[in-house]
């Protein structure tokens, strides 16, 4: 990464900034980094519009931890022409199975 980099870093649900300090002192160099304030918001699809917000409106990379991997999910979802790079920490986050059983599985969700 260079420092044109801008790397979004989104928290955990009952998690804040603190979280992040180490990576954002570890690539202070290489990226800039945001850590936007996502959490009050009343869907996944408002949080992530929250995120596109804050984030430059050239390409970003996007990582994001528990609640903020899949906010940052669905930040590739909205926006994937400017997601230059996704990661996904410890969301909890399944792909669904496949045919009938994928159907059940999504249903009860």
């Amino acid at each position: 990464m260079t420092m044109s980099t801008t790397l979004m870093l989104l928290p955990g649900l009952n998690c804040d900034a603190a979280v992040w300090a180490p990576q954002v002192a570890a690539l202070k160099a290489q990226a800039n980094c945001i850590i936007p304030a996502w959490g009050l918001r009343d869907s996944l699809t408002a949080m992530a519009q929250q995120v596109l917000d804050e984030a430059p409106t050239d390409r970003f990379s996007v990582a994001g931890h528990s609640m903020g991997g899949r906010v940052a999910l669905e930040v590739m979802r909205l926006a994937p022409q400017r997601v230059a790079r996704l990661a996904l920490l410890s969301t909890g986050t399944h792909p669904l199975a496949a045919g009938e059983a994928g159907e059940k599985e999504r249903v009860g969700r």
